[in-house]
């Protein structure tokens, strides 16, 4: 092979193999790119990169030939752009849809980015409909280019006095909205409260006397007062006392017997049980759980205050004693049922696998 000895190291000259190198390069990338190799993710490339890198090969190796055959005395390759080459050698090509400008020779092309080589040109129609999905109709978005991330120059015509009027217009809605929206609901919430706090007066002391009692309150300390009822009670159910009895006697249990034969901390041969992981507080913990809870408990206080303790006098100390029985009733059954099924999780034994026994098929026989 005969290389270029000019001093400037990058030069092609008359006669060396710089374009039949660059032709041969370019020939081996169209068969690798071709091959079961390049199918692979690992070493993949992208269609406009094949296409830009092949065109660029072969039309690099055509300008040198015409140059020299022309009477230039040298070349320096590394002084090419590859925008000059596209423009002789290539043709347009759309990323979006792999046209090119021979399919349509009446569409409009655009150049919206830093993109070089083949990805720089694109359809404008093509373009408007990827817009359109980035966009999805809010005008606001800024879109990128995915390849060399320059944000595009987007040009929306002027709008008129009454379209600025009406957009300045619906702009604020959508901002006033949210405020009314929010404003709604907390004041709906709010209201839902008071309600549910007068409700809760007249069932705990009588409605008679409830409702006597919130005539002669004060407005404000009512408006003030009935709304911390329902988030007291939602509060209160969400302390999980039992968690801290049942955690605290499965770790004092060895010590009594009593506690020991309730929890079963020991196998049938007087071997402790494994510490499973216990997620049934994170079952009970479920945020619909806690409000019917939290709602119910004055109809369950009143009911237990009733009936266990009709000899009190006062409404209040009545609900109070039972309020207080029913929550200690249904922790005690709550600690028992989790206790069992934790006790459940501890004793689980996976079994070894069997292999099943084929019954013979009585179309077989089974001896001569």
């Amino acid at each position: 092979m005969k290389y270029s000895n000019h001093k400037f190291g990058n030069a092609s000259v008359m006669g060396d193999s710089k374009p039949q190198i660059l032709r041969a390069f370019a020939h081996w990338i169209d068969q690798w790119q071709n091959s079961q190799y390049s199918y692979t993710e690992r070493y993949s490339l992208t269609a406009q990169s094949f296409k830009a890198l092949f065109v660029t090969l072969q039309s690099t190796s055509s300008l040198i030939e015409d140059l020299l055959f022309e009477g230039y005395n040298y070349v320096l390759t590394s002084c090419f752009q590859s925008d000059p080459l596209e423009r002789h050698f290539s043709k347009r090509t759309c990323w979006v849809c792999f046209g090119t400008e021979d399919d349509d020779t009446s569409a409009l092309w655009s150049r919206p980015c830093r993109c070089r080589g083949t990805t720089k040109w694109v359809h404008d129609s093509c373009l408007q409909r990827w817009f359109d999905e980035k966009q999805r109709g809010n005008p606001t978005v800024r879109v990128f280019c995915p390849q060399c991330n320059t944000e595009y120059t987007i040009d929306y015509p002027a709008l008129g006095p009454l379209l600025l009027l009406i957009d300045s217009g619906d702009k604020m809605i959508n901002k006033l909205s949210n405020v009314v929206a929010a404003g709604g609901v907390i004041g709906s919430l709010y209201w839902s409260a008071v309600t549910f706090g007068a409700i809760s007066v007249m069932q705990v002391m009588g409605h008679k006397q409830g409702f006597e009692m919130l005539e002669k309150a004060d407005p404000l300390f009512l408006l003030v007062g009935l709304p911390v009822i329902p988030f007291g009670l939602i509060l209160a159910k969400m302390i999980r006392w039992e968690d801290y009895i049942l955690n605290l006697w499965r770790k004092n249990s060895q010590s009594c017997w009593i506690l020991r034969k309730f929890f079963g901390e020991y196998d049938s041969e007087n071997r402790p049980l494994r510490q499973p992981e216990d997620t049934s507080q994170n079952d009970l913990n479920s945020s619909t759980r806690v409000l019917c809870g939290a709602f119910t408990l004055p109809t369950f206080a009143t009911a237990f205050g009733n009936y266990l303790f009709p000899k009190v006098e006062s409404p209040l100390k009545r609900v109070i004693l039972g309020g207080a029985t029913f929550i200690l009733i249904k922790g005690v059954i709550q600690i028992y049922y989790r206790q069992q099924q934790y006790l459940r999780l501890a004793r689980r034994q996976i079994k070894d696998f069997v292999e099943p026994i084929s019954k013979p098929s009585d179309d077989i026989p089974t001896s001569l």
